[in-house]
């Protein structure tokens, strides 16, 4: 009986290396991806109702909200779309369907925004959204573009935050 034991020993060690392995790497890549999602795309700085305190928050890429400390306002280009959009309704369908005025697509401060992606991004709304549009806002965080969209469909929404993407 001893010696069977002494034939499995190297048997059982190179399988719990083999689990050992295994259980690492499966650890590093999820690890990675857990780096990744927990990147921030938005510093949210929030006053609370009475202004007593401020929070600052992170919006991470995986749609969380994690603590943020205080950060400085950086001048990022915002473009607020809200008004740009005309609702219209399809009485054979019984639907909503929107169209876009003629507009200048302006940032925050007031300055004229030329971006083929913004247009992009307004045509993909109007294609896909069959409610009125409440809020419509786009802006760029490093290399990514991003909306937020609020719809008006007589019921609470909050609105939903979109990263843009051409494919």
């Amino acid at each position: 009986m001893k010696k069977s034991i002494k034939y499995f020993r190297p048997l059982y060690v190179l399988l719990l290396l083999l689990v050992a392995f295994t259980v690492l790497t499966i650890g590093l890549i999820l690890s990675s991806f857990h780096s990744s999602s927990t990147t921030p795309i938005l510093m949210l700085k929030l006053d609370t109702a009475n202004d007593e305190k401020t929070l600052y928050r992170k919006l991470l890429v995986n749609g969380e909200l994690d603590k943020g400390k205080k950060f400085k306002v950086k001048n990022e280009e915002i473009v607020d779309a809200s008004d740009i959009f005309i609702d219209h309704v399809n009485r054979k369908s019984n639907s909503i369907y929107l169209t876009v005025k003629k507009h200048v697509l302006k940032d925050q401060f007031k300055k004229q925004v030329h971006s083929p992606i913004y247009n992009r991004m307004i045509k993909q709304v109007v294609k896909e959204q069959q409610h009125p549009i409440f809020v419509f806002t786009m802006f760029k965080t490093k290399n990514h573009y991003y909306a937020y969209l609020a719809l008006n469909e007589g019921i609470d929404d909050t609105g939903t935050i979109y990263r843009y993407s051409k494919f």
